[in-house]
């Protein structure tokens, strides 16, 4: 396998630039190795602010990206240091950006454990990464061919009900039988 290098164009937000001189530190670190798949996002907030338990609050990254082509987008996850230990999540995981994003990125960060946790100025809050993506076009067709296989999460609607293999299964459940399933 090899990898391939995207070449991200960005710019810093004057928040982040005064937070740079106040901090001492580059405001986007290149990455630790040449192939890191994502760049650790700051959050650009002046003071600390709190999280409160079971909420959500939105954190700039002072951050403003231009993707190279249509078939880049970006992608912002949860980091895993902050999930461990702070139990703050990236509530949309992954936020996708495409090509014609040009506005600052924001997280949405929550608090899933039972405290109230703080955010720091400049404090590293998720990760930023780029993937290429093919451009989809759409044909439409009279019905879908069958197929045999389930891959991922359509293995639990399989198991709902028990249809011999010659019938063509239906993907349209009620609560209550998805809820019979999911408590067996």
């Amino acid at each position: 396998m090899f990898y391939q290098s995207c070449n991200l164009k960005y710019e810093i937000s004057s928040n982040a630039q005064d937070l740079e001189k106040m901090l001492g530190t580059s405001w986007m670190l290149s990455s630790e190795l040449p192939f890191d798949p994502y760049i650790k996002l700051r959050a650009c907030i002046h003071k600390n602010e709190s999280i409160k338990k079971n909420s959500t609050v939105y954190c700039p990254t002072g951050i403003y990206i231009e993707l190279p082509s249509p078939n880049f987008r970006a992608e912002v996850t949860t980091l895993s240091d902050l999930a461990y230990e702070k139990n703050l999540v990236v509530l949309d995981s992954p936020s996708i950006y495409d090509y014609t994003h040009r506005n600052e990125i924001y997280v949405m960060l929550r608090n899933l454990g039972d405290e109230e946790m703080f955010l720091f100025p400049g404090e590293f809050i998720a990760a930023l990464s780029v993937k290429r993506v093919e451009i989809t076009t759409l044909q439409p067709i009279y019905q879908v061919e069958p197929s045999g296989y389930s891959f991922g999460s359509q293995k639990w609607i399989q198991k709902l009900k028990d249809v011999e293999k010659t019938e063509q299964e239906s993907t349209e459940y009620s609560r209550s039988d998805i809820k019979k399933y999911l408590d067996a």
